[in-house]
């Protein structure tokens, strides 16, 4: 096991609340005003943060856990949208592959074109500059991957991997939706995970996002949503991922 602890940090309590129960020496602790938990879950020494929702108070979070003890991982968990075009369902359980922020950048002149880049990078890391697309670490994401598909192999849940997309605004409509998908190629949708990953590559920690799927993008529908049964899954997989980390 290597040394030092993972920082999970997902926007709402219900998604970090299986794992907190599951903690073992929990001790409460206060970071820059946010509520923070440490202690066990298997041999893993882990922090929970819940930091809100969106990416300026998942940046805030981050930053100061992190200036307050640096981790060896971020793990970001929480509920997201899936594209129906990737035949990914409610409940399912997805890995990023890369983080997107798909509002960053100059407005483009015609609706059906992405967002085109800024004409400097946002921060440059390891010599790369990085525009609106954040890295994951691939080799921690490729592991979690293969592992949850043996241990959650007869659970009833699918698990996918594949580029997750960051919006300011959960999409609302089937033709916004499409229009994504045809620009990104997104798997998931989710209000926090470019922050995550931006506080990750500026400060050089690994980085992984699990999420599992509450919704379908575009559909406005609560109804046909289901928060609990994503936040049940998604940390069903982070657990597992963790006892086997």
């Amino acid at each position: 096991m290597a040394d030092g602890d993972i920082l999970i940090v997902a926007a709402v309590t219900g998604e970090l609340e299986a794992l907190i129960n599951k903690l073992a020496g929990a001790t409460p602790a206060r970071v820059g005003g946010r509520e923070l938990l440490r202690g066990r879950i298997g041999r893993q020494a882990v922090r929970l943060l819940t930091s809100g929702p969106g990416m300026a108070n998942t940046v805030q979070g981050l930053t100061a856990a992190i200036e307050k003890d640096r981790p060896r991982l971020i793990l970001q968990t929480g509920c997201g949208g899936g594209f129906n075009q990737t035949g990914i369902q409610i409940g399912d359980v997805a890995i990023a592959s890369t983080e997107i922020d798909v509002q960053l950048g100059l407005e483009p002149t015609d609706y059906d074109a992405a967002v085109e880049v800024l004409p400097f990078p946002v921060i440059n890391t390891n010599g790369q500059p990085i525009f609106n697309r954040y890295p994951v670490d691939m080799a921690e994401s490729e592991k979690a991957l293969q592992r949850l598909k043996v241990v959650l192999a007869d659970s009833g849940m699918h698990i996918h991997h594949g580029p997750f997309i960051t919006v300011a605004t959960i999409t609302a409509t089937a033709r916004r939706s499409e229009l994504l998908y045809r620009q990104y190629g997104g798997l998931v949708e989710n209000m926090e995970g470019a922050g995550a990953a931006h506080v990750a590559a500026l400060y050089g920690i690994p980085f992984l996002e699990i999420r599992s799927v509450s919704n379908r993008v575009g559909e406005r529908d609560k109804e046909r949503w289901d928060l609990p049964l994503a936040f049940r899954r998604c940390s069903q997989a982070v657990k597992a991922y963790l006892l086997n980390a």
